[in-house]
């Protein structure tokens, strides 16, 4: 081999070697979209059982806003999962359903409340908000992140039938609790009316937190059934322990 058959191989061998470097040098720059991934369900079928009266269940799933812009940071949404299904359900199954009862449903409360706010964790979005199912038919749950803190901008949003039920509000940002009471027509809405049958409720919140802390929310029950008995209606109120919904997800999904 020639001296420049030898500094042909040793010049090309050099441009590969380049080549290669760079490759493994180079990183793609781009920015990815937030979006919803599933971190946690909580599964209470059944929360309260109680014959004659009826039966009510829980499911709860929590997801986190990943690639959300901010490092400082994060959001959890008790919302909708990626799948499409929604992450608060609060089913009631009076007794008219669950043991041939004459009992109905007459109330849900459903109180959500960020333990230790302020430093750690925040509540940033809820809803519904007071909504009358007398005149609407559905209930509206938008829930959003903004992009202040860093944050990119985000929401989920959806509807759910509410009729002959009316939605009161107790949420307070303050007091960092998202809270919704149920009111049923037990004694003026017709046959086969929510009262009277299987009931399912989706709210929904969003919960900030610094970055990579728990999102730690304390869930609190309660459901009202009812029956005619003569010429008034007997009621009673059951209510369950205090549930702890939290959550954590750190790193890249």
């Amino acid at each position: 081999m020639n001296r420049n058959e030898i500094s042909f191989i040793i010049a090309l061998n050099l441009v590969l070697a380049s080549l290669l470097i760079g490759a493994f040098s180079i990183r793609p720059v781009h920015a990815e979209a937030p979006y919803l991934i599933f971190v946690r369900e909580y599964y209470y079928c059944p929360l309260i059982d109680w014959k004659p009266y009826g039966r009510f269940n829980l499911i709860v799933n929590i997801c986190k806003v990943m690639y959300d812009g901010s490092p400082n940071y994060d959001w959890y949404f008790y919302s909708n999962i990626p799948v499409g299904a929604q992450g608060i359900r609060l089913q009631s199954v009076p007794g008219r359903v669950a043991y041939n009862s004459n009992w109905e449903t007459a109330h849900i409360w459903a109180k959500h409340t960020v333990h230790s706010p302020g430093t750690y964790r925040w509540l940033v979005d809820y809803d519904p908000t007071t909504t009358n199912g007398w005149t609407s038919a559905t209930a509206t749950a938008s829930v959003t992140i903004s992009p202040e803190g860093g944050g990119a901008g985000f929401s989920q949003s959806y509807t759910y039938s509410i009729p002959y039920v009316n939605v009161l509000d107790y949420s307070d940002f303050a007091e960092h609790r998202a809270y919704w009471q149920h009111n049923f027509n037990t004694q003026g809405d017709p046959a086969g009316a929510p009262s009277e049958t299987t009931y399912l409720a989706r709210p929904a919140f969003v919960v900030k937190t610094t970055q990579n802390s728990w999102t730690l929310v304390d869930g609190n029950y309660e459901v009202s059934f009812g029956h005619p008995v003569w010429f008034w209606w007997e009621y009673v109120t059951i209510s369950a322990s205090t549930l702890y919904l939290d959550a954590c997800k750190t790193g890249t999904p």
